[in-house]
């Protein structure tokens, strides 16, 4: 939030220290000065908040296979980390079924464990291993689409 503010005050300040003269007097020039290292740093703090929300993971392919013993420990996983939200067949909040076409599994991966800015969408960094994280995501794109009973 600091970091808008920040930047918000450069871009107010810098148009005002040029209408005061801008590097040709003293007054422009203080404004200006100001306005610079407002937006600069603004945007250093805005860029770190961003770099520090999302850890990067290294392991980007899935090193379980994805079979009946893998499905199993994400079945129970998915249950009891993420049914409150998703449903246990996956629609509740979103429909799980279109991220899994959508979206690749390492894709999957970063939205489980850095959660998704904006979304409701928590992180599970801290409540779920990596290879925990890789069995729900074994579970998930196994999971069938609900059949619409008409």
């Amino acid at each position: 939030m600091i970091a808008w503010i920040l930047i918000l005050l450069g871009v107010i300040l810098f148009p005002i220290g040029l209408y005061f003269g801008g590097l040709w007097n003293k007054k422009g020039l203080s404004i200006t000065i100001i306005a610079t290292l407002s937006l600069t740093l603004g945007l250093t703090t805005l860029i770190n908040e961003l770099s520090t929300d999302q850890n990067t993971v290294l392991i980007v392919n899935n090193p379980h296979p994805d079979n009946r013993e893998s499905r199993a420990e994400g079945f129970s996983l998915y249950l009891s980390h993420c049914s409150s939200c998703h449903g246990t067949n996956g629609m509740l909040t979103i429909d799980l079924h279109e991220h899994v076409l959508h979206h690749k599994d390492d894709v999957l991966f970063d939205y489980i464990f850095n959660g998704k800015v904006g979304t409701g969408m928590p992180e599970f960094k801290n409540d779920l291993s990596i290879d925990q994280i890789w069995h729900v995501i074994n579970y998930i794109s196994s999971m069938e689409k609900p059949s619409l009973k008409g």
